[in-house]
């Protein structure tokens, strides 16, 4: 079976296994985030970096099963041409 893999604005067509690993991966992983602070008074505005366990997944969107018969379809359709 094929699945639509969405993470941040791009989607990916996974198998299971793949979708397997991919999910092993993240599931181990930290999440980094760069965090903008806005003045205060006449303090300096600023960034702060931040790593912290996550909760769940965060990276994957979404997740949504393809049929085989769309995957061809698409896969024969190719690019778009602008």
């Amino acid at each position: 079976m094929n699945f639509i893999l969405e993470m941040s604005d791009r989607k990916y067509v996974v198998d299971n296994d793949q979708l397997d690993i991919i999910q092993g991966i993240l599931d181990d992983c930290e999440i980094f985030s760069s965090e903008y602070n806005r003045s205060v008074g006449n303090a300096d505005s600023f960034y702060t970096n931040h790593v912290y366990k996550q909760e769940s997944t965060e990276g994957i969107r979404s997740v949504n099963c393809i049929s085989a018969k769309t995957l061809v379809m698409a896969r024969l359709a190719g690019r778009k041409k602008d």
